[in-house]
């Protein structure tokens, strides 16, 4: 066995105690389905030690929980190596074809990368380089709450190993990555880019956001916020339109 390949471990986490949501085992399950020899791991209160970091354990006293599983996805991926996906990840074919990297990751927008779904041996210099963001204080003042690591990443990639913010597949510093078809093929209004070397979606439950921005993120992928995003398109310069704008804005819809 080529002893460079990634080891055959999904890594997800869920911290905060509640109860799965019937979309998040769905999800779940679609991974046993087209992945039955994997070993999944979970990552929560009673398997990792959230005091092991200071970032991390301030985090979670503040219920910020998807920033605690910013750092939790790079430090079980740098120290076992294998995959880590989002629990609002749906498969639909296996991953073993990207075993053979060293790394994968994809495109979550056109300019983004996606830290949702990842796979990585262990050790990997990159993923240690990132953990070191995490050697500081959780606070809110010097994070964007409405953010998620990608733009960290993306950032750091961009301008230290120079990263193509292009959609383009590459590799850099022997990270394979692929354009957002492969994994997230899904835009937050749920408008769909499937193509048959689609691998997954990510159908972005947004837990991570405050209550107010997961009711909007839900908003969007309905049929109706995508006619009135349509209007609200078309209409920047339409008088006959002002009206509907102004409505649309007062109540928070767009």
């Amino acid at each position: 066995m080529n002893t460079l390949t990634i080891p055959k471990t999904i890594h997800y986490c869920w911290f905060g105690k509640n109860d799965l949501p019937p979309l998040v085992k769905k999800c779940i399950k679609s991974w046993h389905k087209y992945l039955p020899d994997y070993e999944f791991k979970l990552w929560d209160e009673q398997s990792f030690d959230i005091t092991s970091n200071k970032w991390c354990q301030e985090a979670y006293k503040q219920k910020k929980y998807a920033f605690v599983a910013d750092y939790v996805r790079l430090k079980v991926l740098y120290e076992q190596g294998g995959i880590y996906l989002d629990t609002d990840i749906q498969l639909y074919k296996s991953l073993n074809p990207f075993l053979s990297n060293e790394a994968f990751m994809g495109f979550e927008r056109d300019e983004i990368l996606s830290m949702g779904g990842m796979g990585f041996k262990k050790n990997n210099k990159i993923i240690k380089e990132l953990l070191d963001y995490y050697d500081q204080e959780f606070n809110l003042n010097i994070v964007n709450k409405l953010e998620s690591n990608a733009n960290i990443t993306t950032q750091f990639l961009s301008e230290k190993y120079g990263l193509s913010r292009n959609n383009a597949k590459q590799i850099i510093e022997n990270i394979n990555i692929y354009p957002k078809t492969f994994f997230n093929p899904m835009d937050y209004f749920g408008n769909w880019d499937k193509s048959p070397e689609t691998v997954c979606v990510h159908l972005y439950m947004g837990s991570w956001l405050p209550e107010q921005e997961q009711k909007k993120l839900k908003r969007r992928k309905t049929f109706i916020f995508k006619l009135t995003k349509y209007i609200w398109d078309r209409s920047k310069n339409n008088p006959l339109f002002k009206r509907i704008r102004l409505y649309l804005k007062n109540e928070n819809i767009i």
